[in-house]
Formats: structure tokens, C-alpha cells, sequence
């Protein structure tokens, strides 16, 4: 599906406290398609970084679970 959407992408291991499962990195996404994405194949939560934050969202409602905000210098 990611090849067919021509996106960049690479293997990535996802975990939070003792729980890890393989996942994706995937470059030039936005955060809507990744929402959709998580959900397609029944995923908790994404972890997202755009140019101004990066955190951990669940997919179900698109809420952050986490979220830091980039400083400006």
C-alpha cells in the first residue's frame, strides 16, 4: 500500500513500556492520511512529527495522547 502511494518510507520499531510491534517510518505524510492509515490496519495510536510538533496520537479520534510543541529560536 505505501509503495502504491509512492511514499518514502522505512522499518521502524514501534514500542511504549514493555509492548513493542514493527512499524513504519513514513516520510511526507500528513496527518490526516496517517490517521487513516492507523485506523486501516487497526492501530492504537501514531506517533507524528509535523514542522512545528511531534507526539503520539490515537488514531481513533485523532487526539494527542502526547504532544511537544518545537521552540523557536
Amino acid at each position: 500500500l505505501l509503495l502504491e502511494r509512492d511514499y518514502a518510507f522505512d522499518g521502524a520499531l514501534g514500542y511504549l513500556d514493555q509492548h513493542s510491534e514493527e512499524s513504519y517510518c513514513i516520510y511526507g505524510i500528513d496527518f490526516e492520511e496517517a490517521i487513516d492509515l492507523g485506523k486501516m490496519f487497526d492501530q492504537y495510536a501514531i506517533f507524528y512529527r509535523s514542522s512545528q510538533s511531534v507526539g503520539y496520537y490515537e488514531c481513533a479520534s485523532g487526539d494527542a495522547i502526547t504532544q511537544r510543541d518545537f521552540q523557536s529560536h
